[in-house]
């Protein structure tokens, strides 16, 4: 039974396929071209991130915008996203990235810092007895 399995090139050639071990390559093979704008979309994506929480000159948002570059250049070159190892940091990185940057807007939409000021109370307090 084939449903919904892929027709593998390496069968009619009578070849043995392997994993290119590079990330553009395997998702081209994987996806095709459509893949490959998704991915170019993903890296687009990601260099906004990245340049925004670069802006902010905060030392702690260095980390969260170059490793997920170090990540994928390093899956240009090996299986680093093609396996659980490097797939499920750079996702949760690419997440922990995505939350700073809805707390910058959220910052600045508010104009207030991380934690928004209690309201103040209308009205005078109430007299003690």
């Amino acid at each position: 039974m084939r449903i919904a399995r892929g027709i593998d090139l390496g069968q009619f050639f009578k070849l043995t396929t392997r994993s290119p071990h590079n990330i553009v390559i395997t998702v081209f093979g994987r996806m095709g071209v459509i893949g490959e704008i998704i991915l170019v979309m993903l890296c687009a994506a990601i260099l906004r991130g990245s340049l925004q929480l670069l802006a902010r000159e905060s030392p702690g948002n260095w980390g969260l915008a170059v490793v997920p570059w170090v990540v994928i250049v390093s899956s240009c070159f090996g299986v680093v996203l093609e396996g659980p190892m490097g797939a499920v940091p750079f996702w949760i990185l690419l997440g922990l990235m995505h939350a700073e940057l809805r707390a910058v807007a959220d910052e600045s939409a508010t104009g207030a810092g991380p934690i928004a000021p209690a309201p103040e109370l209308a009205g005078p307090a109430p007299a003690a007895n």
